[in-house]
This record gives C-alpha cells, sequence and structure tokens, in this order.
C-alpha cells in the first residue's frame, strides 16, 4: 500500500509540474461576475467566446455559477471541453457551432441552450467539421430549425450524444446529414420529445445507433429513415404520428416498444424494417407493417 500511496504522489506531483510548465491542457473559467480577460480561476471572464479564444484543443473551460455566458464558436486549433461545472449554465437564446480539425474532439458537458424567441433558422448545436463530438448531460430546447444538426465535413466523424434532453423544437430533434461523407452517431440515453416535425432524422452517410432512449410525442415522426442504416435498441417511441418511417434504408430493431403512436411502422419505397422479433408493437391506430425477421445468433 505504501509503495503504491508513492506512486500516486508521484504521478500527481509529474501532473503538478506539467501544468505548471504550460505543457499540459489548461482549465479556464466563467462567472456571472466575470469581467477580467484573463478567464482564470480568481479573475474569471464573463463569456464563453472570450475562454475559448484564449484556451488550445485539448483545454477545459468551467462555469463557476449559473448563467448565460453567450454564444458558442469552436473552430480549429480551440476544440475544447466546455463543462457546465454542475450550475445551470449555458447559452440563452444564442447558438452552439463545431467546425474542428480532422483530427480534433470537442466536449460539450452539462450545458443548457435555450434557443426561445430566436430565428425559424435556429439551430442549437451545429457540427459542421471534425473528427470527434461529444454532448453530454446537456438540454437542448426551443430552437427554429433543429436542435442538433450533425453535418462534420469531416468523413468518418464520430458523434456521442447521451444522458441528454433535446425537446421542443419547432421543428425537428436531431438531424444527421452529412454532405458526401459518413458520420457515424450513438444516442445513448437521449430523450427527444415534443418537436414540431420529427424527433431523428437521418440521412443518407449517416450511420445511427440508438440505445436506451425515449422518442415521444414529436408531431410528425419520431424517427425518420433514408437512404441510410439506422439500429435502434432498448428504446421507447410513443405518442408520434408516425413511430418510424424508413425509406431507401434500413432500420433493424431489437428490444424496441413502439406503442400508442397514430401509426407505428411504415415502409415507404426502397426501405426496409427488421425485427429480432423481441420488440413490442402495439396500442397504435395503425402497427404498420410486420417487420421482416431476422435470427438472434
Amino acid at each position: 500500500m505504501r509503495s503504491m500511496r508513492v506512486l500516486c504522489s508521484v504521478a500527481l506531483g509529474v501532473f503538478a509540474a506539467v501544468q505548471l510548465s504550460g505543457l499540459g491542457p489548461k482549465h479556464w473559467f466563467v462567472s456571472n461576475a466575470g469581467v477580467d480577460p484573463d478567464c482564470t480561476l480568481s479573475k474569471p471572464c464573463a463569456l464563453w467566446q472570450t475562454a475559448i479564444a484564449l484556451a488550445s484543443s485539448g483545454d477545459e473551460i468551467t462555469a463557476l455559477n449559473s448563467g448565460d455566458f453567450g454564444d458558442i464558436d469552436i473552430e480549429s486549433g480551440h476544440a475544447v471541453t466546455i463543462d457546465s461545472g454542475g450550475a445551470d449554465a449555458g447559452v440563452l437564446s444564442g447558438t452552439v457551432t463545431i467546425n474542428i480539425g480532422d483530427t480534433e474532439t470537442a466536449v460539450l458537458r452539462g450545458l443548457d441552450l435555450n434557443g426561445a424567441g430566436s430565428a425559424a433558422t435556429s439551430v442549437g448545436i451545429t457540427f459542421s467539421g471534425g473528427a470527434n463530438l461529444i454532448i453530454d448531460g446537456c438540454e437542448i430546447e426551443n430552437y427554429g430549425k433543429r436542435g442538433i444538426s450533425i453535418q462534420s465535413i469531416t468523413d468518418g466523424a464520430k458523434v456521442l450524444i447521451s444522458n441528454s434532453v433535446v425537446s421542443s423544437q419547432a421543428n425537428n430533434g436531431i438531424v444527421v446529414i452529412p454532405p458526401a461523407v459518413t458520420n457515424s452517431v450513438v444516442l445513448d440515453r437521449v430523450r427527444v420529445v415534443g418537436n414540431g416535425n420529427s424527433g431523428v432524422g437521418v440521412n443518407a452517410g449517416g450511420v445511427v445507433e440508438i440505445r436506451d432512449s425515449v422518442i415521444s410525442n414529436n408531431v410528425n415522426w419520431g424517427l425518420l429513415v433514408g437512404g441510410t442504416n439506422v439500429s435502434v435498441e432498448n428504446t421507447s417511441l410513443s405518442g408520434n404520428l408516425i413511430a418510424i418511417q424508413a425509406g431507401n434504408g434500413s432500420v433493424r430493431l431489437s428490444n424496441v416498444n413502439v406503442w400508442n403512436n397514430a401509426t407505428g411502422l411504415v415502409v415507404a419505397a426502397g426501405g426496409t424494417i427488421s425485427s429480432f422479433g423481441n420488440n413490442q408493437l402495439h396500442g397504435n391506430g395503425n402497427n404498420g407493417p410486420s417487420p421482416t425477421l431476422l435470427v438472434l445468433q
């Protein structure tokens, strides 16, 4: 045990030395009382963007308290982690845009984004370029066009959205629409509810896995898929006009509950919906066609 403590002490000492030498990632801070452009713990700044301009890729920016800290625009060379620090912190009536380098990663953690009063074309989070984006523990609501738009120009870009709520957009909740490249997206423990058109829309080039999530009470579609493949597991879809529609693409279901929708399943031209036979399709106005049965391996 003593040797372990010595090793830990040495490791912490090395980490502290790296931080002091300026070689490691740096930590920046914002506060609702911040006025200083230094963005340090003792002298926090007032805006996310002020801290982002100072930060380098790999750095972290944390809110010290609750507040609206302005729009977020993350570009190459400044691919940071932005963390609410457990406070009710984020962006009010503003937006987040991420356009980073082909090998860079940005992280949004615990943020509240509320687009109330924003334009009909507003998008909460736009991922237009970069290798990786992680959205964890965020709430995105009340935007005009989309809550989250995944459209990275980087082929093979990966996105993880977890433990988050995307609700009450005037149009679509989450849209995956890469420009002639492939973007892979995982939705893990995400609630997509009460959006004015579709909850989740996936277009050609988007490869999406949805697990342990809820897609409910969206005005038209819960999940709308065209020209690509989507896997849905341990997820509930309810209260939508159409729970799942696949056109010129495929949706694969496992342990999915489709209930209390006007229509459960719709297969449009060139589309397929397949099932491992362990789903629940019930209580809809019209269940729609039976999925193609797949054999568990």
